[in-house]
């Protein structure tokens, strides 16, 4: 009888992470060169490692050891895709949370020393279970490679990609770099609303911020919306100076291809001008794919685990100490990850002026995933356990608590920016978005009102104009800092119908339905008062 070989334990390391990243490949694959390979190889050598000292000190038979290793790291990988199906069942089913990692775990180990005393004290030559072992680990496996492999032929080359916002040498001055540029600050607030809207739907005035702000020579565009309604697109227009008109029917409607906009994020026209007049780029990871890494830049900061990190640990049986509602938690929950990264943006982005090593001007780009969920922050810094779901009533406090949270950080940089750089610096604070107030049913657009303002040096005479976009904030401050001749374009505001790329054009509805208008009424009393 042809004796098989063990390759199970190997193949079953391999295949949670790329399960997870083929399940996330339209957000991954730009990237994954620079996780993937570390991952697998790591998972190899953990497997192999485990393997060969189990057959060294424990189990000779490598049939054996090979089956204890697989048992093993399924039930080690599997862990919290089990305990999501079971809580998830008992919730929908019953209405209660009957499920505990208390419980889970007990049975988990139960199997698993079970499984183990088993492969140890059988008899049998485990030939047949090997070879099932094998098929099945490799069938899995095969999985997410077909996936992966059907994605690389429909992806769209990256090449083409930035050609659709290449900038017309007619509108770019000659290049004359000067150690009197200031620094440009680009700090992405995500999900965070304009006043009205924190006033008309969330019970908030939020006029002590705007007030600071006003104190520290502020533009506040009071009329400001986003041009797209989710991260990527918003970032990708803005950071471009574009519309996405072309770049989307390049896509196709139907492409469910994030990566692209990834890609342009990341090779941007606003950071190659600056670069090009001699600003060197500082970057802040923000743990999401768009904005978590960028090859350009001279530094770049970062704090706690990625997205993709957080998920993955989350699957496996480490869950029972990094779930937030775990007894036995000791950290590195998305919670933990989220108030950490706060923490040391906030502390570190205050720091940049006096970072000597740093060439300057600077052009630093920050996106803080706040005040967007998780919600993790009351009002006064204290940690709440974020939840998947909430009431209106209660999603509105957390919300609004967290954005209350997230301005003490915000007020904390700016004052270090403008006291410690020795140029007045040019800070640009923006939502990629607005926020949709829990309440609201149907097809709203509260999403589109951002906030955007803008702090000029008094030495540049700026143009901005209450219903500024993201897509003209660069034109206007090249056009004032650089004698550009960018033009500015119109104000359009697009939502996706289906898919990321179906755009359709709302503006006129964004912008003149009744309650935007109330809402825009109510703002420019305030202002007035």
């Amino acid at each position: 009888m042809n004796q098989p070989h063990v390759f199970h334990p190997f193949l079953i390391a391999l295949f949670p992470v790329l399960f997870l990243f083929a399940n996330n490949i339209n957000e991954l694959y730009y990237i994954a060169g620079r996780f993937l390979p570390r991952y697998l190889l790591f998972l190899l050598v953990v497997t192999t490692t485990i393997y060969f000292l189990l057959r060294l000190f424990f189990v000779s038979n490598k049939y054996k050891a090979g089956l204890i290793v697989t048992c093993f790291l399924f039930i080690f990988f599997s862990y919290g895709y089990i305990f999501d199906f079971l809580y998830n069942f008992f919730v929908d089913f019953y209405g209660k949370e009957f499920i505990r990692h208390r419980y889970l775990l007990i049975c988990a180990v139960f199997v698993g020393v079970s499984s183990t005393v088993y492969f140890l004290k059988t008899k049998k030559n485990l030939f047949e279970l090997t070879k099932f072992f094998n098929v099945t680990c490799g069938m899995l496996l095969f999985m997410p490679f077909f996936m992966i492999v059907t994605f690389f032929f429909q992806h769209k080359q990256s090449d083409k990609l930035i050609s659709f916002f290449e900038i017309d040498p007619i509108h770019v001055s000659e290049k004359i770099t000067s150690d009197e540029y200031p620094d440009i600050y680009y700090i992405i607030l995500d999900g965070y609303a304009n006043s009205s809207v924190l006033e008309n739907f969330f019970g908030y005035d939020n006029k002590e911020f705007l007030d600071f702000l006003h104190t520290k020579n502020f533009f506040i565009a009071d009329k400001s919306t986003s041009n797209y309604g989710y991260t990527y697109a918003s970032l990708a227009s803005s950071l471009n100076m574009s519309y996405l008109d072309e770049f989307a029917e390049y896509l196709g409607p139907e492409s469910h291809d994030l990566n692209a906009l990834s890609y342009v994020i990341e090779n941007n026209q606003v950071q190659k001008i600056l670069m090009n007049q001699g600003y060197s780029l500082v970057y802040f990871s923000s743990g999401y794919p768009m904005t978590n890494f960028n090859k350009h830049a001279e530094i770049s900061f970062g704090e706690g685990l990625d997205r993709f990190s957080l998920l993955l640990l989350n699957n496996t049986m480490l869950r029972v100490f990094i779930d937030p509602t775990s007894r036995w938690r000791f950290g590195y929950s998305r919670d933990d990850e989220v108030r950490k990264r706060l923490f040391f943006t906030s502390d570190t982005l205050s720091l940049v002026p006096e970072m000597s090593k740093i060439q300057t001007p600077r052009f630093v780009v920050s996106h803080i995933v706040l005040p967007h969920e998780p919600y993790v922050f009351d009002q006064y810094g204290n940690s709440v356990k974020s939840k998947t779901t909430y009431e209106p009533d209660e999603m509105t406090m957390r919300y609004r608590e967290q954005l209350i949270y997230l301005n003490t950080h915000v007020e904390k940089i700016v004052d270090s920016l403008l006291e410690k750089s020795e140029i007045p610096p040019i800070i640009i604070i923006q939502s990629d978005h607005g926020a949709t107030p829990a309440e609201i049913t149907g097809e709203k657009y509260y999403k589109f009102y951002n906030f955007t303002a803008i702090h000029i040096p008094d030495s540049i005479e700026h143009t901005f104009y209450g219903s500024v976009t993201p897509v003209n904030i660069f034109r206007i401050i090249f056009n004032d800092l650089f004698e550009t001749q960018f033009p500015i374009l119109k104000d359009r505001v697009f939502v996706p119908e289906n898919l990321w790329y179906d755009f359709r054009e709302v503006t006129d509805l964004v912008r003149s339905e009744t309650a935007y208008n109330s809402l825009l009424n109510s703002e420019e009393e305030r202002i007035d008062q």
